[in-house]
């Protein structure tokens, strides 16, 4: 992986991994294989580091979507918990994301399956009001993505 790639990773996967261990209730135990964190060393072995950084990055993307009706005090908690740590805050990767979904839309197109995976989180969140005319565009995104026109 190039060096952007490599940093990328480091950063959500410490994201990730606070999340999981610090944050979130527990759905298996740590040892457990189905434990998300063991499950990106099987993707790593299987696939690789590269192909294991989109599944991540989809990963984070469900945080971000869990998270969208987060109250502003229990973000400014989880935000001041990472930073303590040296990672990354969940409003920051929050921006990011929100840049990279503009992106798409003024792009007129996506271009993987980390993209549509941010787009079609985007068109089902109900928390989030969107017009109708976003709402189109979402849906033309993804029916020519599904579709392979994209």
């Amino acid at each position: 992986m190039s060096e952007a790639r490599e940093r990328e990773w480091r950063e959500l996967f410490a994201f990730f991994e606070f999340w999981e261990t610090h944050w979130r209730p527990p759905s298996v135990s740590r040892d457990h294989p189905a434990h998300p964190l063991n499950y990106i060393n099987v993707v790593i072995a299987k696939c690789g580091r590269s192909k294991a950084l989109d599944g991540l990055k989809q990963a984070v993307g469900d945080i971000l979507e869990k998270t969208s009706d987060l109250r502003s005090d229990s973000l400014r908690q989880l935000d001041a918990a990472l930073v303590s740590k040296g990672i990354v805050s969940l409003s920051t990767l929050r921006r990011r994301y929100r840049a990279k979904y503009q992106a798409v839309l003024k792009r007129g197109r996506i271009r993987s399956e980390t993209e549509y995976h941010l787009i079609k989180g985007a068109a089902c969140d109900q928390s989030v009001p969107i017009s109708e005319h976003e709402r189109r565009v979402l849906d033309r995104l993804l029916h020519a993505f599904e579709s392979g026109a994209a």
